[in-house]
């Protein structure tokens, strides 16, 4: 696949500062009544009035009431022929004038074929629909200018007529953006699965928390242009092994410059947890909610309340 690549070296920037004031852990119910921990957040977006958290590891879509944490989940519907795990790791909304906050899930592509994309739509009466994507995964693991050799999608933004989708780099793959035209991603498309002749990408060197390479965990737009994202250093052998976590930053890329500055508690502490996913808060942009994956089907998802202060 021929690429257009350019760089980006990140920065810490201490005069960012991004502060977790508040953290609740999240729970289900099954069929039976029984409370249940809420697993492997891996990416939140708006939907309705909600927020839907998108797991890696469950076949359900949470649907969170961000005041209270109350959660409401939607399932995944799955075929004979659907992957024993779905490893959804991005959403980001997908809709039109009809249908506006449909939301699209994307596999990290990590893992063996086959490969699926779903769609979430109706807020009032929420349903998921899955489909085979195994053209388009085909494709972008075998764009080896914008995964080095390791797929692990975990990011995508709407940009344009086209998405974004983000790269986290680990043990021999880039932390890397592509920009791909919507077509690609519908369904009896003629794009669809097809790379544009000359994709753009762009590396980041996201550098190291704690001697511990960072990777991209979300992404969200940040609403004075550019880029939010959220990046953790897990110390992994690879894009399907869980590793020790050093902790998590957030940052934010515009006009070809990247920075980012550690999360923390409001003790100042650094924030151990590995943060999955990052929405903004509409109604105040200084404001947001990250949520965490401890990879442990055992301990509960933790939904965090983010304060942003500084140069975003």
């Amino acid at each position: 696949m021929p690429a257009i690549v350019k760089r980006c070296v990140a920065r810490r920037d201490a005069r960012l500062h991004a502060t977790v004031v508040g953290e609740r852990q999240l729970f289900q119910r099954d069929t039976g009544g029984a409370r249940l921990p809420l697993r492997g957040g891996s990416a939140l977006a708006w939907f309705g009035g909600r927020l839907a958290l998108v797991q890696d590891d469950a076949d359900a879509v949470a649907l969170v009431e961000p005041r209270d944490g109350r959660v409401t989940t939607v399932p995944v519907p799955r075929t004979a022929d659907d992957p024993p795990r779905f490893d959804f790791e991005a959403c980001v909304r997908f809709g039109s004038a009809a249908g506006p906050d449909t939301l699209l899930l994307l596999s990290s592509g990590s893992r063996k074929p086959p490969w699926r994309l779903a769609q979430l739509a109706d807020p009032l009466r929420p349903r998921v629909a899955v489909r085979a994507a195994d053209g388009l995964y085909a494709m972008l693991r075998a764009a080896g200018d914008f995964t080095g050799g390791v797929l692990n999608i975990e990011g995508a933004l709407a940009r344009g007529r086209g998405l974004r989708l983000f790269n986290r780099g680990g043990r021999g793959g880039f932390n890397a953006s592509v920009d791909l035209p919507r077509q690609a991603f519908l369904p009896q498309s003629p794009g669809a699965g097809v790379m544009p002749g000359a994709a753009r990408v762009t590396r980041y060197d996201l550098g190291m928390l704690d001697g511990i390479a960072l990777g991209f965990t979300d992404v969200a737009a940040a609403p004075a242009g550019g880029t939010l994202f959220v990046a953790a250093a897990e110390d992994s052998a690879g894009a399907t092994v869980d590793g020790a976590v050093a902790g998590s930053v957030a940052g934010i890329i515009r006009r070809g410059h990247a920075r980012w500055i550690e999360i923390r508690d409001a003790a100042g502490a650094l924030h151990g947890q590995k943060i999955e996913g990052l929405c903004l808060d509409p109604a105040d942009p200084g404001r947001g909610w990250a949520v965490t994956d401890a990879d442990d089907a055992g301990v509960p998802a933790r939904l965090c309340r983010l304060e942003f202060h500084g140069p975003w």
